[in-house]
């Protein structure tokens, strides 16, 4: 792959001086160094060169998001390599923000070939086409069309298209190509094949099998244990559960402290006389008879 690489870039007039690498592939990069003659920057102990781990992480997130617009929920070995290929490839269609060129995108300045709409962008990735398939018997009833899932362009200069055939799920490659709307027949269909390719979930790991969570590389977010989930809801619950009796008893603090004494004392009195109905009268009674006979105030002598 690092030949592949190297190779275009001096096809197209750029000559590599110095690769920037981790310090846990020094052991396989040396003998990089030594047959061709290029300079190797390691990097220190536990640590890793920021662009390419930038880099990783857009690819990672773009893969993610092409990954959930399609309509199947699992998909094959041979899709899930274009679909990385692609998703990186695209990256490349337009000008990079701080690279060499402002108005050239780096597709332009390797590949020096224009973009074509009808050859690189009439079908998505994943959809449902019909392709030619030409039999050596002319005479016969063999079908002329196959099923397929589109996964790419060709890469020539005269245009095509790479296939997975849905019967035997081999790449191939034509020259034509219809989409189709995708059915449930077809959506089965692929789910069955990557169940048997032994496909459970979308996942990304690194070099040690340790796989990396979406939230791992967000600031100030951590990943959640699946297996933790029903714990964290049953705490929740007593926890909402306390704080609406600390309302409630809130709330009925607040109403005994405006409730003033006065308006307490005429409650008590209401009481009274609805349980005893004279008291109203008796108390009318003794008001008249101050009235009648009012009390004489006597001097005391100094």
């Amino acid at each position: 792959m690092l030949d592949q690489i190297l190779r275009h870039y001096n096809n197209s007039g750029f000559v590599i001086k110095t690769i920037h690498c981790d310090r846990e592939y020094r052991g396989m990069m040396d003998k990089v160094k030594d047959d061709l003659d290029i300079q190797m920057n390691f990097t220190n102990a536990q640590d890793h060169v920021p662009e390419a781990e930038r880099n990783n992480r857009t690819i990672k997130e773009r893969i993610r998001a092409a990954y959930h617009r399609l309509p199947y929920k699992a998909i094959t070995r041979i899709m899930i390599r274009y679909l990385a290929m692609n998703q990186a490839n695209q990256l490349n269609l337009f000008p990079a923000k701080g690279g060499v060129s402002s108005y050239y995108s780096p597709r332009m300045l390797l590949n020096q070939s224009n973009l074509d709409y009808v050859k690189h962008c009439t079908v998505p990735f994943g959809a449902f086409v019909q392709t030619n398939h030409e039999s050596t018997k002319k005479s016969s009833n063999v079908t002329r069309t196959l099923d397929a899932i589109y996964l790419r362009p060709a890469q020539n200069q005269q245009g095509g298209h790479e296939l997975m055939d849905l019967n035997s799920g081999q790449l191939i490659s034509r020259n034509i190509v219809h989409e189709i709307p995708v059915t449930d027949v077809v959506i089965k269909a692929v789910e069955n094949m990557a169940y048997q390719q032994g496909f459970k979930s979308l996942k990304f790991k690194n070099c040690n099998g340790v796989i990396y969570h979406d939230a791992d590389w967000i600031t100030g977010v951590n990943y959640d244990d699946p297996d933790d989930i029903g714990n964290e809801d049953e705490n929740e619950d007593e926890e909402d559960e306390n704080e609406d009796q600390l309302e409630q008893y809130k709330e009925l603090e607040e109403q005994f402290e405006h409730i003033d004494p006065e308006e307490i004392e005429d409650i008590m009195r209401d009481a009274r006389g609805e349980t005893n109905p004279n008291m109203h009268e008796q108390h009318d009674n003794a008001n008249e008879e101050q009235l009648e006979h009012p009390v004489e105030q006597q001097e005391v002598p100094a």
